[in-house]
């Protein structure tokens, strides 16, 4: 993974030395740009994608970010481009050389922040990759990269969403719940009062199926449940969410 991680800021240093600090920087701001104005624009998305489209509130969330960013950047950047060939030329039509070595310079960091992004995702959904493709799971929890990224993750929450409808499904069930009776780690934590509170909040349990994603995460009671240490460490200890995972599709939960 570090190699790859490697590749990926040798090949955009190599593309900015082609293009350009100009073209790099204002690439660099045409996709700051379109990163910000997507979260309204997302937003709008989300709900469709999820009420109309069945996705989940996280899948949904991301796809309508990507979607509304993906438009916008496009369109700055074809302004950006036409910039670049005013500024960054000589007037033989040739990359100026001040231009040229700079945005290798600006091509290797942003070959880095994407590369730290995509790692993001990983780290974000490791539950998800591990069963959709194992190797680059693995091949994450051995790469040095991932000390970095599992500290300073900004998409750390994406993944409470999914674990607090599992969560929520289960405890709300008695047979999962019977079920799980013997794993004591799982018995503890669906046993613990804010666990429980979850199952008892009609508010969350609409947000939930109307896939309204900053609700659940603005959720007082599911802020309590991120905030307690005692809660996180048994979620963290080996199989538990894991375990929570498996009953909720074994039993067909409606935890959407």
């Amino acid at each position: 993974m570090d190699v790859v991680v490697a590749l990926i800021v040798f090949v955009f240093a190599c593309t900015g030395h082609l293009t350009g600090v100009m073209g790099q920087a204002m690439a660099l701001v045409s996709l700051l740009a379109a990163y910000f104005l997507s979260i309204p624009a997302g937003r709008a998305l989300t709900g469709l994608l999820v009420t109309r489209m069945g996705f989940g509130p996280s899948v949904g969330y991301l796809l309508g970010r990507a979607l509304a960013g993906t438009l916008i950047y496009m369109s700055l950047a074809c302004f950006a481009h036409a910039l670049n060939r005013r500024y960054g030329l000589d007037e033989q039509g040739q990359m100026k050389p001040w231009n040229r070595r700079w945005g290798a310079a600006l091509g290797a960091v942003k070959g880095l922040a994407l590369a730290f992004l995509a790692l993001c995702v990983l780290d974000a959904f490791q539950a998800t990759v591990e069963t959709a493709a194992p190797r680059a799971y693995y091949a994450y929890q051995r790469s040095l990269s991932r000390h970095v990224v599992s500290r300073t993750n900004p998409l750390a929450e994406l993944s409470v969403v999914e674990d607090v409808k599992a969560i929520r499904a289960v405890a709300s069930n008695p047979e999962a719940v019977a079920r799980l009776q013997s794993r004591l780690n799982v018995a503890e934590l669906l046993a613990h009062p804010k666990v429980k509170a979850l199952a008892e909040d009609e508010a969350l349990a609409e947000a939930i199926r109307s896939g309204n994603y900053p609700q659940v995460l603005t959720n007082g009671r599911v802020r309590a449940l991120m905030e307690d240490e005692e809660v996180i460490a048994l979620a963290q200890r080996l199989d538990v969410m894991k375990s929570i995972r498996e009953v909720a599709v074994e039993l067909k939960l409606n935890h959407k």
